[in-house]
């Protein structure tokens, strides 16, 4: 493996995520992991997804115009989805106009105890940058008519945050 590019190769990768293509940020997360020591399952993960950025090179991001800012945002999380820190691995994405905005896909902060505890704290900051969103769109003088809808797939987060009961 000391002869392989890797660290060349996910350079490429990281770039390409930051200004291209969003797609690419867990697997960008996964593979910066072993950046120091890459196995040969590493290298062969990283050539598959630059086979997949070749093979979506065609396809784009189409903003429509013409309409209100409404935004949607979808969240994630998988409970201690990272294996060599027991970390969750959070993920969100936020989309205006028809296209994403804003996305991030990355281990939590803290360890959790339950995969309610992930979404939930995945849900909380999502909530966050939406409403940093809301507040960044008013001042630059296009306010959102909508409060921004964030979509999340665990039922008990979603109990938890719509039961007045669990707030203080």
């Amino acid at each position: 493996m000391a002869k392989t590019s890797y660290c060349e190769a996910l350079g490429s990768l990281m770039w390409l995520q930051v200004v291209t293509h969003l797609d690419l940020t867990y697997a960008v997360n996964i593979l910066f992991r072993f950046s120091h020591n890459p196995g040969r399952s590493h290298w062969n993960t990283l050539k598959h997804t630059l086979a997949y950025v070749k093979g979506t090179i065609d396809y784009e991001i189409t903003y429509r115009g013409g309409g209100t800012l409404n935004s949607i945002s979808y969240v994630n999380s998988d409970y201690t989805g990272c294996k060599d820190i027991r970390y969750s691995i959070k993920g969100n994405i936020f989309i205006i106009a028809g296209g994403p905005v804003s996305w991030e896909s990355k281990c939590q902060e803290t360890m959790v105890l339950s995969t309610v505890e992930s979404e939930y704290m995945t849900f909380t900051h999502a909530t966050a940058q939406a409403l940093w969103m809301m507040k960044f769109f008013a001042e630059i003088g296009l306010p959102m008519t909508n409060p921004i809808t964030i979509y999340a797939d665990n039922n008990r987060s979603i109990s938890n945050s719509t039961n007045n009961k669990n707030h203080c």
